[in-house]
């Protein structure tokens, strides 16, 4: 149900022409993670947000990168805008680790290139994967499982 509620609001996220970040957390474990991300009007192509913490049994939602300037907000105290349109700024992959621990993994590319689906094991349970997956219209979905 959770994932048929996702997909309906990526559609009507989409349909605004915005590219939007979905994480879900579908497990037991805290995570803390970082979203990179690129923006034209941001010097070096590459942001990276200051650390978010991924509760268990949760979901975020984002518009675009201007929607994480306050919190968590950007390190390096950068500010994302969304000028020059979707082309000009993007979701580039998802830093993560088990709160408390250093072990964790990375999903997507941190460069500015084109990402594809990615699929890295889940450090906290054992089993299961986190999954990244790039959709039409630029829009990003998190599963952590």
């Amino acid at each position: 149900m959770k994932r048929f509620l996702m997909i309906a609001l990526m559609g009507l996220l989409s349909s605004g022409a915005q590219a939007a970040l979905f994480i879900n957390n579908n497990t037991s474990c805290t995570y803390e993670g970082y979203i990179v991300a690129y923006d034209i009007n941001v010097p070096g192509c590459v942001m990276h947000t200051n650390p978010m913490i991924i509760p268990p049994i949760s979901s975020f939602a984002y518009n675009n990168v201007s929607s994480l300037n306050v919190s968590p907000g950007w390190g390096g105290g950068y500010m994302a805008t969304t000028a020059g349109g979707a082309g000009s700024w993007g979701w580039r992959s998802f830093l993560f680790n088990f709160q408390g621990s250093t072990v964790g993994g990375t999903v997507g590319d941190l460069t500015c290139t084109t990402t594809n689906t990615v699929t890295v094991p889940n450090v906290c349970q054992g089993s299961g994967n986190v999954v990244v997956t790039w959709l039409p219209g630029a829009n990003v979905v998190i599963d952590i499982n």
